[in-house]
């Protein structure tokens, strides 16, 4: 009996061994588990913003390269921005007439062009807004000012160009193609970011408020 008990001893404590090692292999599989999505885990909201951000942008640009959206998309807006450039710049005291995207004074003459609008700009912003992870009325809010920023700028774009037409025309494919663009670019990121930080603090700081 002594001897049948100290073999199942043994056999019990060998089983014992051979769970504990399959429960440390099983921890040590699970513990490097985690590693490698973890990474992914934490990338997920970048990765997201990314594709959101893309799909998107190629929505927006395969929209506007269709025959419909130039006829009735670019070309009214074009002439928009020259009337209301026009109308600005007759408040300032130019005497300036306007054909269709045409620009013209005894001074200097401006054609409003496919670039020289806040669409590409707009639909920029307008795509990162849409892959942040934000309260749908906070974007709506963030579109709709936005876009309304950016037209705006564009029509100080299209002033300032006509002045520097006036003033110093040498200097002015430099400030249309060089100063202008990059200033819009660094505009449009600097709008996105001062609505991303609005977006997505505000409702933690609503609830935390209202606790």
């Amino acid at each position: 009996m002594h001897s049948e008990s100290h073999i199942l001893g043994r056999l019990r404590d060998e089983e014992t061994g051979r769970r504990a090692a399959r429960r440390e292999e099983f921890a040590r599989r699970k513990g490097q588990a985690p590693g490698r999505s973890g990474w992914f885990s934490r990338q997920r909201p970048v990765l997201r913003f990314v594709v959101l951000f893309a799909l998107c942008m190629m929505g927006f640009y395969g929209l506007t390269a269709t025959q419909t959206f130039e006829q009735w998309g670019w070309a009214p807006y074009l002439e928009l921005n020259a009337r209301v450039s026009a109308a600005i710049l007759k408040a300032l005291g130019e005497e300036v007439t306007v054909t269709g995207r045409s620009i013209t004074a005894a001074r200097a003459a401006l054609v409003i062009e496919r670039g020289c609008d806040a669409i590409h700009p707009s639909l920029l912003f307008v795509s990162a807004v849409l892959a942040v992870p934000a309260p749908w009325v906070r974007k709506l809010w963030g579109i709709l000012a936005g876009i309304a920023v950016l037209a705006l700028t564009n029509l100080a774009r299209i002033v300032t160009l006509f002045y520097v037409q006036v003033f110093y025309p040498v200097a002015f494919e430099v400030v249309h193609i060089e100063v202008w663009q990059a200033l819009f670019i660094g505009w449009t990121m600097a709008l996105w970011v001062s609505w991303a930080l609005w977006a997505v603090r505000g409702p933690a700081r609503l609830s935390h408020a209202s606790s």
